[in-house]
């Protein structure tokens, strides 16, 4: 993650992260940006980054394509396979490592970004995140990180006569306390539908429980009773939440 707010600007001084700038002649450059921020608001704040880009650099023309996030690494596999990926794709420092192994980033041009911003820019440790394996390369430009927690409303917990929850127990005596689908009012908004939301959130109770995919050796663990311990929990959180299948704009909505 970068210090400065102009996370998109400073990311797009390099032109090609990539594959190299479409060029329509010797002045005017053309710019493929990939991201996942499908909603509107979102994309109506790229819109306004990429305005104050084009103009603090004449010559260059930037497009928005937003993509799904689910559907997001096909995108890229796809797009790569018939040599039409954009000059910039925001994705995951995991995902980017998939690409690099398969030679679609440009460390060349990534290494230019940062060092035109500046190492200082960028809080300490973030850096380490987009190193390659042996340190000799960066597989991206960090410009965003994603914060996972848990949001509640104090007004409503004091009108039950709650706590605030600190731990997975009282989290869920909350959730089922509150829980009131009779009257359409729920417990707690969590992810349901299979999707990459509802895996970043089990993700969160999974890790803190120090249960994981693979073991050091490689080794699928996901019958290990730290897993199963939080499969189960997971399952009796979200027999308190909305019913179907929710994700991103169900959750959002709920809120």
């Amino acid at each position: 993650m970068i210090k400065s707010k102009i996370v998109l600007l400073s990311a797009l001084v390099s032109c090609a992260l990539i594959s190299g700038c479409k060029e329509e002649n010797k002045t005017n450059v053309s710019i493929e940006f990939m991201h996942s921020s499908v909603e509107q608001e979102r994309q109506a704040v790229i819109s306004k980054l990429i305005a104050r880009f084009e103009k603090e650099n004449p010559g260059i023309t930037v497009k928005q394509v937003p993509v799904e996030e689910d559907a997001y690494n096909t995108k890229v596999i796809t797009l790569s396979r018939s040599g039409s990926l954009p000059e910039v794709i925001e994705t995951s420092h995991d995902y980017a490592k998939v690409m690099d192994k398969e030679q679609l980033i440009d460390r060349k041009a990534v290494a230019t970004v940062i060092s035109n911003v500046g190492e200082g820019a960028f809080y300490d440790g973030v850096l380490r995140i987009v190193r390659t394996e042996d340190g000799s390369a960066w597989t991206g430009v960090p410009v965003s990180a994603w914060i996972g927690g848990i949001w509640y409303r104090k007004d409503v917990l004091a009108k039950a006569g709650l706590e605030e929850p600190k731990n997975w127990q009282q989290l869920l005596d909350v959730a089922q306390k509150l829980n009131d689908p009779a009257n359409k009012k729920y417990g707690i908004a969590l992810p349901t539908a299979e999707s990459v939301l509802t895996e970043q959130s089990f993700s969160q109770f999974a890790l803190s429980n120090q249960a994981n995919v693979f073991n050091a050796e490689g080794k699928i663990t996901l019958d290990t009773p730290e897993m199963m311990q939080a499969l189960t929990y997971y399952r009796d959180l979200a027999a308190n939440t909305m019913p179907g299948s929710n994700d991103i704009m169900e959750v959002k909505d709920a809120l």
